[in-house]
This record gives C-alpha cells, sequence and structure tokens, in this order.
C-alpha cells in the first residue's frame, strides 16, 4: 500500500491522524484515468460558486475513493475501452449541514450511479463522466496538487 501524497504527521498533537492508502500493483488500467479528480460540473450546474466540491480518486487497481463534500466514499470500478461503472458506493454517514451541499451530495452519488462512458480532454486534465446515452453527468478537472501514476 501506498499514500497518494506525501503525509507529514504532527506526532505531538491528540489530534486524529487520517491517512488515505491505497493498494500499489495490481491490474492496470488505462493511466490517463487513474489520477485524482476535483468536480467542476454536476449535471448542468458549474461549481464554481467557491463552495467545497466532491472529489474522486481513481486508482489504477480499480479502487475508488474520494469524498462528498460532507461524506467520504469508497468504491471499485469496471473499465472496459471508454466504458465504466462504479460498483455501489459506501459512504460514511455524517449530515450535511445545509440544503445545497446535501442536494449536491445526492446529485453526485446519483451520477456515479450512473455512469457509464468515461472521456479525458486531450490536455489529460479534465475528465467527463458520461451515462449509457453519452449524455455528460460530471465533469472533473485533474488535481495537479497531487502526484499522478
Amino acid at each position: 500500500f501506498k499514500t497518494p501524497m506525501p503525509a507529514p504527521i504532527n506526532l505531538t498533537s491528540d489530534a486524529d491522524i487520517v491517512l488515505t492508502v491505497r493498494r500499489h500493483g495490481g491490474k492496470q488500467l488505462a493511466p490517463s484515468l487513474t489520477g485524482s479528480w476535483h468536480l467542476e460540473k454536476l449535471g448542468d450546474t458549474a461549481l464554481k460558486d467557491g463552495t467545497p466540491s466532491p472529489t474522486l480518486e481513481l486508482h489504477d487497481d480499480g479502487s475508488v475513493a474520494g469524498t462528498t463534500i460532507c461524506n467520504q466514499i469508497n468504491s471499485t470500478m469496471t473499465v472496459a475501452g471508454q466504458t465504466i461503472q462504479f460498483a455501489p458506493v459506501a459512504t460514511t454517514r455524517r449530515a450535511c449541514l445545509d440544503t445545497t451541499t446535501a442536494q449536491r451530495e445526492r446529485a453526485f452519488l446519483v451520477g456515479l450511479e450512473n455512469t457509464r462512458n468515461w472521456q479525458i480532454a486531450p490536455t489529460g486534465d479534465v475528465l467527463v463522466l458520461s451515462d449509457d446515452q453519452n449524455q455528460p453527468l460530471m465533469v472533473f478537472h485533474r488535481q495537479s496538487h497531487l502526484p499522478v501514476k
């Protein structure tokens, strides 16, 4: 297992330590799909209002992690060519404190459930997840501050 980025730990603090680790090695997926992604558009709604937005970490072994803003998520994905399907998503159960965030969380989880296709922009920094009719559900931007393998 490896961490997706260096994680400095303050051993003098009483705060909880949370590290994200992922399996290293195993079945390799398309290298352009793997990495850390930040949601920029959910359906027809651009999420550029300065509020936090969901994230996905897609790993080369098919594991998926991320956040819905309020909750952590874990899943797996099956990729064949340009098709992709996410297994049922496990989430923590923290309540979202405002209505907009709760609605975005629900729409994000439904979007993952309905995703059937993916496409990466030629620049490699934009990921579009689409439904079975190839209608865009979500648009992500690669998080450049995290290493991509």
